[in-house]
């Protein structure tokens, strides 16, 4: 992962102003070492990070209580569902809820059914234009 020194200050500062509390990010990697370098570089850029393994443990997150801001998924994940059927399930039951999907598959398109709620980075992922994305996002 590439990382982006001095611009990672200026996002922290950033995404504490764009809610009272820092944004609550739900990463959904089923890969160990993935879901830990990407919960590792968001929480460095001030989000508060949650992760989870698989679409299962996400869809049984975003049913609780707690309230997320965005969700950072892998495509493709091991499982009944991968995370493109994830985004689609949170488009359908949390719409309006940011999806950033990433895949070593650079071809990946997302469909266009999914609308503009979803976003694609390819790995491995820059640091500062995933981090930087994300404020938009949170921003709007």
């Amino acid at each position: 992962m590439a990382n982006g020194a001095g611009m990672g200050e200026t996002i922290r500062k950033t995404v504490a102003n764009v809610k009272r509390h820092p944004p609550n990010i739900l990463v959904v990697e089923d890969d160990p070492v993935s879901n830990f370098l990407v919960s590792r570089f968001l929480g460095q850029y001030g989000f508060n990070v949650f992760h989870v393994s698989d679409a299962a443990e996400a869809i049984e997150l975003l049913q609780s209580d707690r309230v997320f801001d965005l969700v950072f998924s892998d495509v493709i994940m091991s499982g009944p569902m991968d995370g493109l059927g994830l985004a689609r399930w949170i488009v359908l039951n949390h719409p309006g809820l940011p999806i950033v999907l990433g895949s070593a598959d650079k071809t990946f398109k997302i469909p266009l059914a999914l609308g503009d709620e979803v976003s694609f980075f390819a790995k491995p992922y820059n640091v500062k234009n995933v981090a930087g994305h994300i404020q938009k996002l949170l921003a709007r």
